[in-house]
């Protein structure tokens, strides 16, 4: 549970289901991930509000009403597998972990990965597996993954995340389109031209070696790096 005020946590919580976050199962897992553990300490009284925030490595932390509406789209089971690339505070991993079997997640900044394995030994954690890698490289994990999750913008869908999808499974990642681009690529309807941006997709696999994309909201992602980072 969320230490500090209940009226807070309830506020918190209204806020994400006035803004259309309406999973019982998500709402639950939200209130049970504390942020203010991921959150650098400095900035730790602003986790319930819905802001994004500063992390080491010039990254950040994605604001909750993000990580929610990310969590609603995925459609996790307890069954599920996931595999996340950018694991940055850890929030979105434990999160996740609230609601499925397992979770993998790769982080390229050691500093990053390494805080957010302490994080999660010091909340009893165990299903969550954090490594310091690129997890856009060919994968040495055993077995395929229910959903893999990106943090950043894809192209492509690389040939290892491909590799790796399960039978069934969805890719959630980043894509830069313009508005009417995105719509069209998520409902079938061709729309005006708008000013490009970024959306987050739901990759689901079609004929041999595409991807039928859909739109889920709006996002803002960085870029991803190939590779450890070899200086953080």
């Amino acid at each position: 549970m969320i230490p500090g005020d209940p009226r807070q946590t309830a506020g918190y919580l209204l806020g994400l289901r006035g803004h259309g976050i309406h999973s019982v199962a998500v709402l639950r897992a939200l209130e049970q991930t504390p942020r203010a553990a991921f959150a650098p300490p400095e900035h730790a009284h602003l986790a319930l509000d819905n802001l994004a925030l500063p992390l080491p490595c010039g990254q950040t932390m994605p604001e909750p009403l993000h990580i929610a509406r990310l969590a609603e789209a995925l459609d996790l089971a307890p069954h599920h597998r996931v595999l996340e690339i950018g694991t940055g505070s850890g929030f979105a991993s434990a999160v996740m972990a609230a609601m499925v079997q397992e979770v993998v997640t790769f982080e390229r900044f050691r500093t990053l990965a390494a805080q957010a394995a302490q994080r999660f030994h010091s909340l009893g954690l165990q299903n969550i597996r954090a490594l310091w890698d690129d997890g856009l490289a060919p994968l040495h994990e055993a077995g395929r993954y229910d959903r893999i999750v990106v943090h950043g913008v894809l192209e492509h869908v690389p040939d290892a995340l491909s590799a790796a999808l399960a039978p069934g499974g969805t890719i959630f990642a980043g894509r830069l389109a313009t508005q009417g681009q995105a719509q069209g690529q998520g409902q079938g309807q061709a729309q005006g031209p708008a000013q490009e941006r970024q959306w987050l997709m739901r990759l689901a696999r079609g004929a041999p070696g595409n991807f039928m994309a859909r739109v889920i909201g709006g996002c803002r992602l960085l870029p991803l790096g190939e590779g450890r980072s070899k200086a953080l």
